[in-house]
């Protein structure tokens, strides 16, 4: 299982989360029908541990949350639904349970931007890096 599936199953059934979002949780970018508020999850980095023998069987990639919202109070409420289902997460994600070694917030930032369709509403966005260790097969030669 990835880690962006893992995540998307993960999120989806946190209670705070659907509470603020629903299931609206997109790889990358979200599609131009989402509606507000969602989540999109980005992979910005990712480096794979090794030991002398080879690849140790742990990946630790950046993950980067950005919690999308029209009002400032929803992006408040809909990012720290995510913190607090990550941050400090360790155990079973998803529904193939993706072995997570250690998942802690590195970084937050909050954006206000203008809509992409031009209307001059302001859009609220909160970006957080996630650093996820997690356990990933080993390749064999």
């Amino acid at each position: 299982m990835s880690i962006e599936k893992a995540l998307y199953d993960y999120l989806s059934t946190k209670a705070g989360v659907v509470a603020q979002v629903s299931t609206r949780v997109y790889p990358d970018i979200a599609p131009e029908s989402a509606v507000y508020p969602f989540i999109t999850v980005t992979i910005t980095n990712e480096t794979h541990d090794h030991h002398m023998q080879g690849g140790s069987g742990l990946a630790n990639p950046t993950i980067q949350l950005d919690v999308w919202a029209e009002t400032l109070p929803t992006r408040i409420a809909a990012a720290e639904a995510v913190r607090l289902s990550l941050d400090g997460f360790r155990g079973a994600m998803g529904t193939d349970s993706l072995s997570i070694r250690s998942c802690f917030l590195v970084n937050k930032s909050n954006f206000q931007e203008q809509d992409a369709e031009g209307r001059g509403n302001p859009v609220y966005r909160s970006s957080m890096d996630f650093s996820i260790w997690h356990v990933e097969i080993v390749p064999t030669l």
